[in-house]
């Protein structure tokens, strides 16, 4: 099983990115992993259109994972209470432990980890059966799901690191946006802008220290994607085996049909996407809040220009 891991902080593209990722031939964009189960426990709208439980992807998940491991509704354990199980594996302060287990000492594995792993193993398993797609992108972004994502058995991660300018990443935080048609929950909530920052740097800095252990990793700038969509897929598909997805117009693809489960509710949008830069933070954000942030990630921008392709 090959599963592509996009990576990066919030606000970054990577939900499209995913999605442009999905749409090669083979490929399936499946959203966040790392979130699916509250999706699951709420029953929410898939991409396809349909809830999750009635997904002809998820639908099959739910009943595997039900029969082999007890999750699910009226089961020993719930996916509410799985999905606490696993955002306790993934929080920060595991980083360093996660970071020194191997796959192949999995007697050394604490077994919360081993527990996360046999269920994720299943979920990909399900999912490139049903879906009969060679590669499952997941979008999960955070740096500790891409450890614990690593040492799932029989699974091939590649990391796509995306990261955006902060002042860009901090303009669209600081607005808690809503989208005709999509449920309040399922909008990304609006953050100050030396918080974003703040996040911005930790997180690229530790996904990049844990992405460049893994065979294939690739740090990508956003601009660069948005830019030069149709060179920079060409690139990025290319190196992962894949053909590019089916582009109809220098800055627009015609997206394949996914199943994505969480991320952002733009998943939600016509199939056939415009791919441009957002580049209102340039006029947009205050002046302050802009200088500010640009100062607090100088060193962090200049070293992501450095070693991004």
């Amino acid at each position: 099983m090959h599963l592509v891991f996009v990576a990066g902080w919030m606000r970054s593209g990577t939900t499209v990115l995913a999605e442009l990722l999905g749409s090669s031939p083979g490929a399936l964009a499946v959203g966040e992993l790392a979130t699916m189960w509250m999706a699951l426990e709420r029953d929410d709208l898939c991409s396809c259109g349909q809830s999750v439980r009635s997904c002809p992807v998820w639908s099959v998940v739910a009943a595997e994972v039900a029969e082999i491991h007890d999750i699910g509704p009226g089961r020993a354990t719930s996916y509410a209470k799985f999905d606490g199980e696993l955002h306790a594996v993934l929080r920060m302060k595991r980083l360093p432990g996660l970071r020194r287990l191997r796959r192949s000492t999995p007697d050394r594995m604490p077994s919360d980890v081993g527990r996360i792993t046999a269920v994720m193993q299943t979920v990909l398993r399900v999912v490139t059966d049903v879906s009969e797609c060679d590669v499952i992108v997941d979008s999960s972004k955070r740096p500790t799901a891409l450890v614990v994502f690593g040492l799932i058995p029989g699974v091939e991660l590649t990391p796509i690191h995306l990261v955006r300018d902060p002042r860009a990443v901090a303009y669209s935080e600081s607005r808690h946006r809503q989208w005709a048609g999509v449920e309040a929950h399922l909008a990304p909530p609006g953050r100050g802008a030396l918080l974003s920052a703040v996040n911005w740097i930790v997180t690229t800095i530790l996904c990049h220290r844990v992405g460049r252990r893994f065979p294939g990793y690739r740090l990508l700038r956003y601009e660069r994607l948005t830019t030069q969509p149709t060179e920079t897929m060409a690139a990025v598909t290319g190196g992962l085996g894949l053909a590019p997805p089916q582009f109809v117009a220098p800055d627009a693809v015609q997206l394949a049909p996914s199943h994505v489960v969480n991320g952002n509710p733009s998943r939600f949008g016509g199939r056939l996407r415009k791919i441009s830069a957002d580049e209102r933070w340039r006029t947009d954000l205050p002046a302050r809040e802009r200088v500010t942030v640009g100062v607090l990630t100088a060193p962090v921008r200049l070293a992501v220009k450095l070693l991004a392709r």
